[in-house]
Formats: structure tokens, C-alpha cells, sequence
């Protein structure tokens, strides 16, 4: 994903995403979709810019972008960035409870923050959540010092209050009952100036949410990853307070099949899904990944890791009762694929074709999801080249999925872009009418995240952890 301001440089690695070394050069004025040929990979991956003014060379591989940023007050000012990741996922504004809800779900939950470095003082944020609804609780924490100084700041960083906190048998606590609902950071001080101990997280304090909002017709949902991330199962139960309905999670295929043609369902995998079940929450398991018992350990790519993939997604289906599976995740970029085939549209149609017709054969009523793009790339050149939806749709994509799932992450903009037209969520609505007869399909947000509208910077402590 491009960044304006962003300096990008190509190398081993890159994402496909980032500028080719034949970028076009040259004066540009306007915002709008580049494309460039993948040649690895043997297919189109769209660039997606966000306004920017001047386009330059810098050197082989290596491409400058300037534009002219509008802040939240209206100002305008040239930004220089370098980052070395396309991706990043950010801290949630303010809203209200149920629209904070799937942000809250991603950054919040039980991210406690890391314990802080060795030093005169210990200090740790101990409350079992810090998520609270408005009106009740307090942040816990312990320390070996005698007292505690803390600021609480808002999401644009204005202070909100702060003090200091004389500790008894090594714990103290920051009541939060009377804040507004919102998202606050905490920061946490012991000891001397001169020999300090920091710690920073993050908390929220949310509307009370209703039960009878929680149920499968909410659009409400949060991509997990409960297994990447280390949490227990009390990752659900703060979803769930939060009003998450909905959960995506990773099913990866060689922790399931271990032995060439048979599938085993570890327990930690198992015992998640029956508590999110209990709490009323759908899960949509995310069939991912690659087997190093085919393809050479690669993403499905040739006839017998495909049939064994298909035979792996039905068997989810089967062995937890679901209704829907999703297939792969980012098929269109190199972080999660290493297919032999490649990341175009028609090497995952050959996936996204296997994968439906053995979920209609282990349960006629269950739903096929995919493909789990990384953006939306809802673009046509007026060349004719197509990005990779225009492309798979018109491959006859729909024919093997009942719902279309994509990652939009796009930043800096906020979610309101996702309603203009062209590459956008209400544009792929309108391509997918227009190949269907005139008839929807869902479309399913996995995963989407958004940064701040202006870096976050470290802290010139280096012994300060940040969450």
C-alpha cells in the first residue's frame, strides 16, 4: 500500500504493493489507482495512492512522492516519510460502543502492555481487562515504589487528567467510572528522574451494550487471531462485551493435517470455538495457509494440493458445525501466498473453485468466502488491464464464492471513502451487481484497520515500552 509522503524503496522482500523501477515518472496532479505488472508472479497487483502532487525518481527501484496533507483542521503542509512496512494497523478513534466495537476487539481486548525493563522499580498494569463500560472500574496496577504519577490522555493525545497514586501492598488503581466513553492512553511513572520506570497502555470505556444486539444478523465482527496473537479465550469475552458478534479466525492447514489424507482438530482450536459458540458469537473460520506434506510446502498450487485443501475446508465445516469458511487470506499479495502458481486471479480461481464445491457437497446450505484480497482493487485501466476483483470477476469468481471478502485497509483515509465510487466497497458492489444479474452478494470486511492521522513517534526514552 502506497503512503503519500512516503519514501519506498524496492528490494528482496518488497511487497507487491511497493513501486516498480518503471513506476511512470513524472508531474501527476490528482489521486486515483496505479497499476504495474508483477512479473514473479505473472499478474497485476493495483497501487493505491491517496492524493499526492509530484511523482520523481529518485533512483533505480527507488521513487519519492510528495503531496500536500490536509489535517484535521485544515491546514496544509508538505510531509517526508520513510517507512519501511507498507502495512500498519492503528489505535481506534472515538465513536460510539458498537462502531468502536471490531477496532476495540483488534488493538484492546487483553493486550496488556509488556512488562517494563529492568529497572529501580517494577511496574505493571494488572486489571483483567481494559475495556470498561461507562461507569464502572478502575486500571489496576502494581509497582515496588511508594507511589505512581499518571497522565490520561485522550485519542488526540489532549490530557485528560492526571495525579499520583500512593500504593498499599504494592497496588494501586486509577478509577475510570466517571470518563465519557472513548479511547484513552495511560501513562505510568515510578522513581526518580534521573532512574525512571515508564509504562504506557492503552484502555476504553464504552456505552453498555444490550444483549439482544449480539446475535447473527449484527454486521459486527473482529478478525481475532487469537492463535497469532498468544491470547486465551478471554480474547471472546471482551469481544463480546464490546458487541462483537462476529469472528474471524485462522485455521491453519498444517495443524490440522499432519498425516498425508487425515485431518486431527487440535484442542486449544476446538475448545475456542465451542466458548465463542456459547457466547453467542458465529465464527467464519479463515482455511489458511500452506502443508509442507504438498506442493513442497507451498500455498495450494498444483491438482493434488488443491483436492487436499478442498478436503481440509470441508472437514472445518463438518467438525465444528459452521456454515461458512473462508479461503486463504491475501491471496492477491506475497505475504501469506508462495503459491507455484502465482497471486494472480485465475491461480486462485483454480483454489476458490475446489474449495466450493466440496463445501456444497459436505452441506448445500453453507457458504464459500473469499478471496480475502488485500485492498479492494476494484479497477480497470483504460488500457483494459484490470486489477485483480474486475479480473476474477469476470473469470466467473462469483460462480465459486457466496460472498465476497476483502481487506481495505486503506490509509490514511477514513472509513468513509469506502462509500465514494471506483475502488472502493460501494464500487465492488456495483461491478458485482452489474456480473450478477442485477443480485448482491455480501460483502465481508475480515480484516480492516486504519492508522492515525499523523505518526505516532517513540519516545526518546529508550527504556520507555510503548503498547
Amino acid at each position: 500500500m502506497l503512503y503519500a509522503g512516503d519514501t519506498l524503496t524496492q528490494g528482496p522482500g518488497a511487497f507487491v504493493e511497493s513501486l516498480p523501477k518503471d513506476y511512470p515518472v513524472g508531474s501527476v496532479e490528482g489521486a486515483g489507482v496505479r497499476f504495474a505488472r508483477d512479473e514473479e508472479a505473472g499478474s497485476t497487483n493495483c497501487l493505491v495512492a491517496v492524493p499526492w502532487q509530484r511523482i520523481a525518481l529518485q533512483g533505480e527501484g527507488e521513487v519519492a512522492m510528495t503531496h500536500i496533507s490536509t489535517g484535521t483542521d485544515g491546514t496544509a503542509g508538505p510531509r517526508h516519510r520513510t517507512r519501511p512496512a507498507p502495512r500498519r494497523r492503528s489505535r481506534p478513534v472515538r465513536m460510539p460502543a458498537l462502531a468502536m466495537a471490531p477496532a476495540l476487539a483488534l488493538s484492546l481486548l487483553v493486550a496488556l502492555p509488556p512488562s517494563a525493563p529492568a529497572a529501580t522499580h517494577t511496574l505493571s498494569v494488572t486489571s483483567p481487562s481494559l475495556i470498561f463500560q461507562q461507569g464502572q472500574g478502575a486500571v489496576e496496577f502494581g509497582s515496588s515504589a511508594t507511589s505512581v504519577s499518571w497522565t490520561v490522555t485522550d485519542e488526540q493525545g489532549t490530557r485528560v487528567r492526571g495525579g499520583t497514586s500512593w500504593l498499599s501492598g504494592a497496588k494501586a488503581a486509577i478509577p475510570v467510572a466517571d470518563l465519557a466513553p472513548g479511547y484513552f492512553e495511560l501513562s505510568l511513572h515510578a522513581g526518580s528522574s534521573t532512574d525512571p520506570t515508564y509504562l504506557r497502555t492503552s484502555f476504553a470505556v464504552i456505552e453498555p451494550v444490550p444483549d439482544d444486539v449480539v446475535g447473527p444478523a449484527s454486521p459486527f465482527g473482529a478478525a481475532v487471531h487469537t492463535g497469532r496473537a498468544g491470547w486465551g479465550l478471554n480474547a471472546l469475552d471482551e469481544s463480546r462485551r464490546t458487541g462483537i458478534a462476529h469472528i474471524r479466525e485462522d485455521a491453519w492447514w498444517d495443524r490440522f493435517e499432519t498425516t498425508n489424507g487425515s485431518c486431527t482438530f487440535p484442542a486449544a482450536f476446538s475448545a475456542e470455538m465451542a466458548h465463542a459458540r456459547a457466547l453467542g458469537i458465529t465464527p467464519l473460520i479463515n482455511a489458511n495457509g500452506a502443508n509442507s506434506l504438498y506442493d513442497g510446502g507451498r500455498t495450494p498450487s498444483s491438482p493434488e494440493g488443491i483436492a487436499a485443501f478442498r478436503r481440509f475446508a470441508a472437514a472445518l465445516l463438518k467438525q465444528y458445525g459452521q456454515s461458512n469458511v473462508e479461503v486463504l487470506n491475501e491471496y492477491n499479495a506475497g505475504t501469506f501466498n508462495n503459491s507455484a502458481c502465482g497471486r494472480s486471479a485465475a491461480c486462485c480461481l483454480d483454489v476458490l473453485q475446489g474449495v466450493y464445491q466440496a463445501v456444497k457437497a459436505a452441506d448445500p446450505g453453507a457458504s464459500a468466502v473469499g478471496p480475502a484480497t488485500i485492498g479492494i482493487g476494484n479497477y480497470v485501466a483504460a488500457d483494459g488491464t484490470k486489477c485483480f476483483a474486475p479480473d476474477l470477476i469476470d473469470r466467473g469468481g462469483l460462480k465459486s464464492m457466496d460472498a465476497s471478502s476483502v481487506h481495505p485497509n486503506r490509509y490514511p483515509g477514513g472509513p468513509e471513502w469506502l462509500g465514494g465510487s471506483g475502488d472502493t466497497i460501494a464500487g465492488l458492489r456495483q461491478r458485482i451487481r452489474a456480473a450478477n444479474g442485477g443480485k448482491d452478494k455480501p460483502i465481508v470486511l475480515s480484516e480492516m484497520g486504519r492508522r492515525p492521522p499523523t505518526p505516532v513517534t517513540a519516545s526518546p526514552n529508550a527504556g520507555r515500552p510503548t503498547t
